[in-house]
């Protein structure tokens, strides 16, 4: 049945008077500004859904925290993006010097902009020497690369040089020039366990 005249002009009216009245929300903006965010915006997100792996907590936003030193880490190197699908990190972990890693971990990732670089003993804290190479658990922290890590602990002795974990021999730990390329794993203060 199409509409009468009345009613065409009626329907027409109650869009003109939402749309004067309240431009923001015909459009999907609060009423406040054109400009400030939408009211679905300022709702709380769901929370994320995870899984437990031993000592780690593995959230669907591609972090981990580690239960036993209250830690939040990215759960691919910086460069590589975990792929759901498969069950492991895609693309090639990057290297870089210290000063562009301290700069990295400054970035919003994974909806967070508190990351750092671990210190020396966070990031051995990730060492699990049984496991052989590299002496990381990789069904929590797949796709990490054998190599040196970089970590935010600079060299008492030398101010030039800073510490890094070698993820090859066991994770070693040793120091080196600030400008040589280590791959990254940021980390963060958690938030409160799940129940």
């Amino acid at each position: 049945m199409r509409p009468t005249g009345r009613q065409r002009l009626s329907s027409g009216l109650a869009l003109l008077l939402c749309t004067s009245l309240l431009p923001g929300i015909a459009w999907g903006q609060s009423p406040t500004s054109p400009f400030s965010p939408t009211i679905l915006d300022e709702l709380e997100p769901p929370p994320l859904r995870w899984e437990r792996q031993g000592r780690y907590i593995v959230y669907e936003d591609s972090t981990v925290t580690d239960s036993r030193t209250q830690l939040m880490w990215m759960r691919c190197p910086y460069g590589q993006l975990y792929d759901f699908r498969w069950r492991t990190c895609t693309g090639r972990a990057e290297r870089m010097a210290w000063e562009e890693a301290t700069a990295v971990a400054r970035d919003r990732v994974h909806g967070h902009s508190d990351w750092r670089l671990p210190t020396r003993a966070e990031l051995l804290s990730l060492t699990e020497r049984q496991r052989g190479r590299p002496p990381i658990d990789l069904r929590v922290f797949p796709g990490t690369p054998s190599g040196p890590f970089w970590t935010g602990t600079p060299f008492q002795a030398r101010s030039e040089l800073v510490w890094y974990v070698y993820f090859d021999h066991g994770g070693v730990p040793a120091y080196g020039e600030r400008d040589y390329p280590r791959y990254v794993r940021l980390v963060r203060d958690a938030p409160p366990l799940p129940d």
